[in-house]
């Protein structure tokens, strides 16, 4: 029998993982479990990608799956090929580092229950239960609160991992953003010199970091914070030391946040308002161009934030 080989595209490079007749076992069964949560029929999931049948052979495990059919069939459910893989793959397959990706991917583009829903099937999963994998697992499952303002659920959930943080000297890369979110929270919540404390032991964490890919998202939380407190020195450090992280990584969907931001600043120093909407008509095409407009609503929402009117 054949071995299909299912390429998971990365922003760096192709990941080929091979895979056998018992990953085939478990797609059939994974696929009939995902078709009927999406309330399909076999006829219905079919339609345009194959005939009726051969999606009965795929579910029975007497047909596999082209890589053609795989990218179809991942269409109609609404997954990529890349999460289809990884609601199906078999546990006896490590993707650590495949998964992370996507859950990145996922997370820059605010697909935060898709998150949720991509994690559940791999909770226990061999591949995710190293400790900082069990980590990030509660940092996204706040996640999900957070952004619903249930501000109570995310601390409760992370509850005991804040206690063990508040003693531990060097952080993860995971651990600044637990603290990141909760430093958001107690902004939310008027806790100012709670806040103030967060922030402080998460800048102090900056230079014992290795990995700083994975904190992108704390450098522009924090870039935000500056620049509403018109502490445009500070905000621009950090704009330089994120511009350096994602040359260096390559996580090039962030440049717009740093333009955005030099734009403001730029705003808040002249004052030229002629400038700072031109400089804004370019990250617009730049956002267009990299297929991520959607970072436009949350540029229009911090416009408001920051008091500048663009009609």
């Amino acid at each position: 029998m054949n071995k299909l080989r299912l390429i998971l595209l990365t922003p760096k490079r192709r990941d080929i993982i091979k895979l056998t007749q018992e990953y085939y076992l478990f797609f059939g069964e994974r696929l009939r479990v995902l078709r009927s949560e999406r309330g399909l029929t076999q006829k219905e999931l079919a339609k345009d990608a194959c005939h009726r049948t051969q999606v009965v052979h795929i579910e029975t495990c007497q047909h596999n799956p082209s890589l053609k059919l795989v990218e179809e069939l991942a269409k109609k459910l609404n997954y990529s090929p890349e999460e289809l893989t990884l609601m199906i793959i078999n546990p006896n397959y490590t993707f650590s580092k495949q998964f992370a990706i996507i859950l990145e991917d996922l997370y820059f583009k605010k697909q935060y229950n898709k998150i949720y829903g991509l994690l559940q099937p791999h909770r226990f999963h061999g591949g995710l239960k190293s400790f900082e994998w069990q980590r990030k697992i509660q940092y996204y499952e706040a996640l999900k609160y957070f952004y619903n303002k249930k501000y109570l659920q995310v601390l409760e959930i992370l509850e005991e991992t804040l206690l063990e943080l508040n003693d531990k000297k060097i952080l993860l890369p995971i651990d600044l953003r637990i603290l990141n979110l909760v430093r958001l929270i107690n902004l939310k919540t008027k806790k100012f010199d709670e806040e103030k404390l967060i922030r402080k032991k998460i800048e102090e964490q900056f230079k014992f970091i290795e990995d700083k890919a994975y904190i992108i998202p704390v450098y522009i939380s924090l870039i935000n914070f500056y620049i509403k407190e018109k502490d445009f020195k500070k905000a621009l450090n950090y704009i330089t030391e994120a511009q350096h992280i994602i040359e260096t990584f390559h996580f090039y969907h962030y440049k717009p946040y740093l333009s955005f931001y030099k734009a403001v600043i730029n705003y808040y120093k002249t004052n030229d308002i002629n400038s700072f909407l031109e400089s804004f008509r370019i990250i617009k095409l730049i956002c267009e161009e990299l297929n991520i407009s959607f970072l436009l609503k949350e540029f229009n929402k911090y416009l408001k934030d920051y008091n500048i009117k663009t009609n």
